[in-house]
This record gives C-alpha cells, sequence and structure tokens, in this order.
C-alpha cells in the first residue's frame, strides 16, 4: 500500500499537466499538432506512448521545481522522444536551455519544436530571441511576424518585430509597427523610444524632437530620452534647450561623465565664433547612446522581481540576460545579473559557474569575485571549496579584516582551531572594536578547551556591546561548566534572557547554572522549557538527563539519556557520547543496588 500511495500524486501530475497545457494561451495551435507524412500508429500503442511520455514530462517539471535543470532537460526530451508530437516538451526543454545559457541547444530545440506545430508561440518566441540577439535581423523578423499573427495581444512580439526592422534598415516597416504599438500599448514608453531613433535615422530631425519631448513629458525618469531630446536640440542649433535637457539629466544621475563632459563641450563651443558649425558636426558623428531592447526588459523584469520576489518574474529577467550575452558575451554587467537570480532563485551550482566566468571578464575586482564564489560555496555546505576561495581573496587584501575573519568562521567550520585562531586574531588587530571577532575567537579557544582565554574573549566582546546576548551566555555557560562564579554565571544568563526570552539554549544554560548550584527543581523547570523550546539536542538532553539523576528518578533519567543519543548532533559541535553511555550504565547498577530511588 505504501509504493501506490507515493506513486498516485506523480499520476494526477501527470494528468494535471496536460489539462494545465491545453487551457493555456499556449495550446491556441496543440500540444499535440500532426505530423505530415508519420505512419500512424495503433491506438493502444499511441494512448502507451503519450501516457509514457507525460509521465516523463511530469518528472521533468518536478525536476524543474526543485531546481535540477539538467535532469528536467534529460526527461523533457525522453517525453519528445517517446510521444513525437509533445511540442510542450521541446518548448520546456528549449526555455530550460535558454535559461542556462546554452543557446545552441535552446535553438535546436525550440525548432524540433516547431517541425511539429509550426505557429507555436513559446518556440517561436525563443527561436525570434535568439536570432535577434545573434544579430541576424532577416531570420529574427521570420519569427516574430509569425509570432505577431499568434499573439496579436502580446506587446514583446510586437516591440520585438518593430526594433528588428528598425536595426536592419527597414525603416518604413519599423516606423508603422511602433505606431502600431504605442496605439495598442499607449503606457509603454518603448515604443516612443524607438519611434523617434527610427526618425533619427531617417534624419527627420522635427519628428524626432517632438516625440521625444512628449516621452520626457510622459516619462520623467526615462533618462535616454533627455540625451536624445538634447541632442537633437544641438542639431537643431538649439543650444540653451540642449543644455536645459542635459541639466535635467544629470539632477537625475550626476555621476554619468559622459553626459556631463557633453554638457561642457556645448557651452565651450558656444563660446567661439564658428562653434556652432562645429558642434553640430561633431555630434552628428557621435550619436547618443541607444538603449538595448534585451537589456532594458531584462532590467525592468529584474527591478520588478525585485520588489515582488516573485521567481516568475526573475526567471523572465533571466531569459533576456541570457539573450544579452548570447550577443554580447563579454558584457559583463550582464553575467553579474545572471549570476545574482541564479543565487535568487536557489540555483547555485549555476551561480557558482557564472561568477567564476565573470573573473575572467573585463577589469571586474578578482577580490570580490573570488569572495562571492566563496559565500556561494560555503550555503552550498562546500566549506573546503569556500575556503579555497576565501584565501585567494584574502592575498589580494590581506588587510581586510572581514576577510580574515570570513576565513576564521570556515577555519573553524572545518575544525581547524589553530588556524581559525590565528586568522581572529589578525582580524582583531586590524579592527580591534568589533565584538564579533572576539567572540568567535573565543568559541575557537573553547574548543581547544583553553577556558580561561575563552572567558577573557567573552568578556572583550562583552565590553565593547554590553547587550551581545550570545557572549553572555557563552561566558555564563562557559562559568557553569568551570564550576566558577556561579553567582555572576546567573547574572550573564538573566541579562541574555532580557534581550531573548524565548531563546531555548540561553534557558538550557540558565538550567545547568542551577544544577551547579544544586537548585535542582529549578533546575527541572529551565530544562524541560528549554526541551519545548529547541529541536532534540544532545546536550539539552543530556543535561535533563543529569538533573532527573539528582532529583532521584533514575527510570526518566535513562529515557532521556537515550533521547540524547539518538539526537542529531550539529556539525560543529562535539558529544561525548560515550560519557552518556557510562552515565545510562551507572545510573542502572545504581539503581539496582537502590543507591537510587
Amino acid at each position: 500500500m505504501r509504493f501506490i500511495k507515493y506513486l498516485y500524486p506523480v499520476f494526477i501530475l501527470a494528468s494535471l499537466a496536460s489539462c494545465a497545457s491545453q487551457n493555456s494561451s499556449l495550446s491556441k495551435v496543440g500540444i499535440h499538432a500532426p505530423v505530415t507524412g508519420a505512419d500512424p500508429a495503433p491506438e493502444e500503442n499511441l494512448n502507451y506512448d503519450r501516457s509514457t511520455a507525460y509521465y516523463e514530462f511530469t518528472l521533468g517539471m518536478l525536476a524543474e521545481r526543485r531546481g535540477d535543470y539538467k535532469q528536467a532537460i534529460k526527461y523533457y526530451y525522453k517525453a519528445a522522444a517517446t510521444d513525437k508530437k509533445h511540442v510542450l516538451a521541446y518548448k520546456r526543454a528549449a526555455s530550460l536551455l535558454l535559461r542556462t545559457g546554452e543557446i545552441d541547444k535552446a535553438m535546436r530545440a525550440a525548432k524540433n519544436g516547431l517541425k511539429i506545430a509550426p505557429n507555436y508561440p513559446g518556440c517561436l518566441g525563443i527561436v525570434g530571441g535568439i536570432y535577434y540577439s545573434q544579430g541576424d535581423y532577416k531570420q529574427a523578423i521570420k519569427y516574430f511576424q509569425r509570432l505577431v499573427k499568434v499573439e496579436p495581444e502580446d506587446k514583446d512580439p510586437l516591440i520585438f518585430l518593430a526594433v528588428s526592422y528598425l536595426d536592419s534598415g527597414q525603416m518604413d516597416d519599423s516606423i508603422s509597427t511602433l505606431k502600431t504599438f504605442s496605439k495598442k500599448f499607449p503606457y509603454n514608453s518603448n515604443g516612443q523610444y524607438y519611434l523617434g531613433r527610427a526618425y533619427l535615422r531617417q534624419k527627420k530631425w522635427g519628428k524626432a524632437q517632438k516625440v521625444f519631448a512628449d516621452l520626457v513629458k510622459k516619462r520623467p525618469d526615462f533618462l535616454r530620452a533627455y540625451e536624445h531630446q538634447a541632442w537633437v536640440e544641438v542639431i537643431l542649433g538649439n543650444y540653451a534647450k540642449a543644455e536645459e535637457m542635459y541639466g535635467k539629466y544629470l539632477k537625475i544621475n550626476p555621476r554619468d561623465g559622459v553626459i556631463a563632459t557633453t554638457l561642457n563641450e556645448i557651452i565651450k563651443y558656444k563660446k567661439s565664433p564658428d562653434g556652432a558649425v562645429k558642434l553640430r558636426e561633431k555630434f552628428l558623428k557621435n550619436r547618443p547612446r541607444d538603449i538595448d531592447l534585451l537589456l532594458s526588459l531584462g532590467l525592468t523584469q529584474w527591478r520588478k522581481a525585485e520588489i515582488t520576489g516573485d521567481p516568475e518574474i526573475f526567471y523572465k529577467a533571466l531569459d533576456h540576460f541570457q539573450l544579452v550575452r548570447a550577443g554580447k558575451p563579454d558584457n559583463k554587467q550582464v553575467v553579474f545579473y545572471i549570476a545574482s537570480i541564479f543565487e535568487r532563485i536557489g540555483l547555485l551550482n549555476e551561480a557558482l559557474e557564472t561568477w567564476k566566468r565573470i573573473g575572467k571578464i573585463g577589469d571586474t575586482t578578482a577580490r570580490d569575485v573570488y569572495m562571492k564564489i566563496a559565500e556561494l560555496y560555503e550555503k552550498a555546505g562546500k566549506p573546503e571549496k569556500s575556503l579555497d576561495y576565501a584565501i585567494l581573496a584574502l592575498k589580494i587584501n590581506p588587510e581586510d579584516p572581514e576577510l580574515n575573519y570570513f576565513v576564521g568562521l570556515l577555519q573553524n567550520k572545518l575544525h581547524n582551531s589553530k588556524e581559525a585562531e590565528k586568522y581572529f586574531k589578525e582580524a582583531i588587530r586590524l579592527r580591534p572594536n568589533s565584538e564579533k571577532y572576539y567572540f568567535y575567537l573565543g568559541v575557537v579557544y573553547e574548543k581547544m578547551k583553553k577556558y580561561d582565554k575563552t572567558i577573557e574573549a567573552m568578556k572583550e566582546a562583552i565590553a565593547i556591546r554590553p547587550d551581545h546576548s550570545n557572549a553572555l551566555n557563552y561566558l555564563g555557560y562557559i562559568y557553569a561548566e568551570q564550576n566558577i562564579n556561579l553567582k555572576e554565571a546567573e547574572r550573564h544568563l538573566l541579562k541574555a534572557l532580557q534581550l531573548e526570552p524565548e531563546n531555548g539554549y540561553f534557558i538550557d544554560s540558565l538550567g545547568w547554572i542551577y544544577y551547579k548550584q544544586k537548585r535542582y527543581k529549578e533546575a527541572l523547570r529551565q530544562a524541560l522549557a528549554s526541551v519545548r523550546n529547541i529541536p532534540p539536542d544532545p546536550t539539552v538532553l543530556e543535561h535533563l538527563g543529569d538533573i532527573y539523576v539528582a532529583l532521584g528518578d533514575p527510570a526518566l533519567a535513562i529515557e532521556t539519556f537515550k533521547r540524547s543519543l539518538d539526537a542529531k548532533v550539529d556539525d560543529n559541535r562535539e558529544l561525548d557520547r560515550e560519557a552518556i553511555k557510562r552515565k545510562m550504565a551507572e545510573v542502572k547498577k545504581k539503581s539496582k543496588e537502590g543507591a537510587i530511588k
């Protein structure tokens, strides 16, 4: 029965996948399109193939959902191979290949889908987008024309068609399409912006001026509109207006050196007798900077995703950025966004590989790249690899206290206590007023059983930050473990609990202090409260077992010690299992002898 129970949801998902795909906008051309010239399969075999294909497709969906894109792509290809008409499987594979930057494979998968269904929107968009990113505007136009017919209410195919016309030099087609776009989507500024650019290409300065001036009024945050209008104003001899537009631009973005230099040139040339002629000639040679459509759309989606946190919008941004990278592989800005999105959506391996590529591009600071890779390896649970890159970063900037601290944390995680001590001490030398450096140095000393130094480091941390609850707890607990300064230990723990009253580990420490003071009933209350507040912890349960022994309850003591041995041990902590087993044996022995009642 168990096996059936767990298989049942998979086939339900497969059925839902079928229904969902048929009801989506992508189903306008059908998932199973007829294949010309194909031999008809027997109905029973066809049904078997389709059920198997849906099963493979569902496995692909599940793999995609958990972020295993490589496995998902394999399942989608299996589904497509099993059911020769499963266009959606090709589309999903193409989408994931595009998302991970495998552009050529994405193109092949999408074209395979179009062999089944020539007007399938998802595949048309991918093929057209790839051709556009690679500068093959003639081919891009063919696919976007078909896509606009299939999806007339979708703004993206229409703007891509218009800009493909523009970049291929088909100006009349571009202007006509851009006007249609602006009528259908009046609140989208891209139509006006590219229409202005089209007029610039045709040297229709007056029309361009009017379009950009109107765009600035509608979108006062559209920086490139200011730049383009100012450029046109210079060509028309309206220097005062040009200065005004560049000035407005710099108020929004004062760090743009290109615009600042351009404004200074206008002011300089105005003063010379033949300045107007020279200025116009200079401007005609240097057109204003244009917005890359793919990059612009990617950044728009990125900003939306940052605000909403919606992973689907991150995926859209990622697709656009990957297309930009396909045409401009050395664009380090785009690679940065791709790596950041991979990290945000949990694809750490893909993020790592992308960050590694950043290290080879342009003048990106290697130290920052190494640190990012180190952080991702640490997040992925690979501290050894993380340490390798953190040390590379530290070699570049050895006087960085945070880098020394980070390396110390990794050394501590890898149980290299002496190395961790060295890096924490170096961090303290470089920045002596940071409480966290002292705190973790104290943690390392406790591992090394240098308890006097642990106490000294924790006191330093508290001196810098008196409300450091973890340091207060640590110091109080060490006092209890050493059975010294118990009143002071109690005072530290009560203060820590004022700061974090629900912290189960702090509650356990207070109970342990009471145990050391032989206040066993109070210790029991605290220990039971601690156990209720945190997941099963071997040390906390061991303390509870010791308290039961002190209270003369051998049965509960033995049961609690067993729970302690069964509890999961944190990788960064030690548990003396043999000591707990010896305690259990001692309790059983004394219980039989009547020493514990």
